[in-house]
């Protein structure tokens, strides 16, 4: 078991580390960067209150290991992460390593720390044989994806996933971040599908590839997909990565159910129906359910600053102002998950009838 310390935290890694393999991780201590707002504020993990710190030095309990892992917010790698690892350096810790790296930077990181003190979690099968080829996926597939970046999907995934496996099915979730590999029996996407380099037809045929073999050795009844990126440009300053993630993945399988994100903004229900237009002719694919998360995206903020920013919304207002409609969700809701889990089992029946007649 490694006892260690979360670097850096926000709050789009709750979730993830309430549900960590807790036989294999044990968190000690998280860390948040000064100015992040995080300060003094807590997280339960397990039966555990862990008071979220400012930097290693406040941490009081005992820890052999620091966990790295992706943040909303971008660090200087000098001045922020190389302290961290020359502290682990020094006193002989482990170093798990979540957060993506360019290839420089992780040659850096591998020549302070020792190759048995150096776990980078990658994904589960890294064996597989390029073929010139695309297969066909025999089990239904279950895509989640924002229409803009920083939605926290990878939350969306969890409560879907959760609600599927209490309902007796076997599901395989392979998210779009790293950090869920620190949960049991959830994989991520290849980082060479994700990475800068390499031709989006490799790219494409190696995510094809990947989810087969998934089909091929674990055999499950369905596998939910979290998508990377943003599907949509909010303006020419701020463009994320052009939907270019989302095109790789929708070309890599087909779909048979997706689930969209998107900020909340007034009249949503009026104009839910053009924006999933939009969704769908960036997918190719038809747009199942739109998903409503409690935050309203700032768009002067984002344009001066060049990343997105949004401001909190409460649930209960959100919930308030949306009106009820069969194609639009708000996951926040306990009941809003039984009723999505329920469309998704609904759809899928529908498709294995079709297929035995």
């Amino acid at each position: 078991m490694y006892n260690m310390v979360i670097f850096p935290y926000d709050a789009t890694l709750k979730n993830t580390l309430q549900h960590i393999d807790q036989k294999e991780y044990r968190v000690c201590g998280i860390v948040s960067p000064r100015g992040w707002g995080y300060g003094d504020t807590s997280l339960l993990i397990g039966d555990e209150e862990i008071v979220i710190q400012a930097s290693l030095r406040q941490v009081e309990s005992a820890y052999d290991c620091i966990c790295l892992v992706n943040s909303r917010y971008s660090l200087n790698f000098t001045n922020s992460i190389m302290p961290i690892i020359h502290e682990c350096a020094e006193k002989n810790l482990d170093v798990i390593v979540c957060r993506d790296f360019t290839e420089q930077e992780l040659q850096i990181i591998k020549s302070y720390i020792d190759k048995d003190k150096l776990h980078i979690l990658y994904e589960t099968y890294r064996d597989i044989k390029m073929e010139n080829e695309i297969f066909e996926i025999d089990i239904p597939v279950v895509l989640i994806t924002d229409i803009f970046a920083e939605l926290n999907s990878q939350d969306v995934q969890l409560k879907i996933y959760d609600e599927l496996k209490a309902k007796g099915y076997a599901v395989k979730l392979v998210s779009s971040k790293r950090e869920m590999r620190l949960i049991r029996d959830i994989d991520s996407i290849p980082q060479s599908v994700l990475r800068e380099y390499g031709t989006n037809k490799e790219k494409i045929l190696r995510f094809n590839h990947y989810i087969k073999q998934i089909e091929i050795k674990e055999n499950p009844d369905l596998i939910i997909i979290g998508i990377p990126g943003n599907l949509m440009e909010i303006s020419k300053k701020v463009t994320g990565d052009f939907g270019s993630s989302a095109y790789i993945i929708s070309r890599g399988v087909i779909s048979d159910y997706v689930v969209c994100n998107f900020p909340y903004f007034q009249d949503f229900e009026g104009r839910c129906s053009e924006l999933c237009k939009c969704v769908e002719n960036r997918l190719e694919t038809k747009v199942d359910a739109c998903n409503v998360i409690p935050q309203y995206l700032d768009l002067m903020e984002s344009e001066e600053y060049g990343e997105l920013e949004y401001l909190g919304l409460s649930a209960e207002y959100v919930e308030k102002k949306l009106q009820k409609h069969e194609k639009i969700f708000f996951l926040q809701d306990k009941k809003e998950i039984l009723r999505i889990a329920d469309e998704i089992v609904k759809k899928l029946e529908g498709y294995a009838e079709i297929k035995v007649m």
